[in-house]
């Protein structure tokens, strides 16, 4: 059974889509014209942490990359950004984010995103 299916079945109380079904479109796309090579080459470096979740909102070294200066043109007209991350096993939602503008997030491992529209 697919980790997909798998979190699915276990969440049969909400609507659960995979980032290619239709169903999904409104919430977001897949970005696969870029190359997160250089991120993904940092993430490969930590360990996950198997009994807490970190999260660090800006890294220099995720910074200081080319992919950072290519997304901050083509999504955020030049504005400067942020690159970070979080890292670790998750099992309780005792928070939810609000963003007036749109955020992209990188899966180096499987994730499940809790997505909603603002209107």
């Amino acid at each position: 059974m697919s980790s997909f299916q798998y979190m699915k079945d276990l969440n049969k109380h909400i609507p659960f889509y995979h980032i290619e079904d239709s169903k999904f479109k409104p919430y977001g796309k897949v970005i696969n014209e870029y190359d997160f090579s250089e991120l993904e080459t940092y993430m490969d470096s930590l360990t996950i942490p198997q009994d807490q979740n970190v999260y660090v909102a800006s890294v220099m070294k995720m910074e200081d990359t080319i992919i950072k200066n290519q997304l901050q043109e083509a999504f955020y007209g030049g504005m400067p950004i942020q690159i970070g991350y979080c890292n670790g096993p998750n099992s309780t939602l005792n928070g939810l984010e609000y963003h007036k503008s749109c955020e992209i997030n990188i899966a180096i491992t499987d994730m499940v995103l809790l997505v909603g529209k603002v209107q």
